[in-house]
């Protein structure tokens, strides 16, 4: 939102759609399912329909890709002459949502419940350039991730929300005590 109070619209919304085509390129890639930008916001979801206990797994390797494209995007200023470019906070929650289409007039599919609330408290609470999760995504996930637990974080309207980092995925080889190896 910085960003846009200084760059030209057109320059903006061009280099957005560079980026959110990547987006939509590593979310078709992890099986997940683009429902909406929301000016330089992004919403996908995993197993609409379908639910699986690899959900949560395919949205954070989603995440953590697209976490690495913005590091590397990182490399060149958005701006010549100028350090400035993006940052992205990422947000996961786990559990069930409604769809379907609301009203009659600018028909959107979108997504509804408690879950979409949470994701975006996770994406608020974010800080930039990482990935955060809530506690019931961290229970899907962390025996494939190395995560780091922020503890309880106050949200607004939802009270407090245990979180977590996702810092990397877990190389079972290193691992003391890992399955393999018992």
């Amino acid at each position: 939102s910085k960003i846009a109070e200084r760059i030209d619209p057109k320059f903006l919304v061009n280099k957005l759609n560079k980026l959110f085509s990547e987006f939509d390129k590593i979310i078709e890639k992890h099986g997940l399912e683009k429902i909406k930008t929301i000016g330089d916001a992004y919403l996908a979801v995993a197993g609409l329909g379908v639910g699986s206990k690899t959900n949560p797994i395919k949205c954070v390797s989603a995440a953590l890709e697209i976490q690495n494209l913005m590091l590397k995007a990182k490399e060149e200023p958005l701006i010549e002459n100028n350090d400035e470019n993006w940052t992205i906070r990422i947000g996961i929650h786990t559990g069930e949502v409604i769809t379907g289409i609301l009203g009659t007039k600018r028909i959107a599919y979108d997504i509804f419940g408690n879950t979409v609330n949470i994701a975006e408290r996770m994406e608020a609470n974010c800080e930039p350039d990482k990935v955060n999760v809530s506690e019931d995504t961290y229970n899907c996930i962390n025996i494939f991730y190395e995560c780091t637990n922020r503890g309880e974080i106050a949200t607004k309207n939802t009270g407090d929300i245990n979180m977590f980092f996702v810092n990397s995925v877990r190389n079972p080889f290193k691992e003391k005590n890992n399955f393999l190896f018992n």
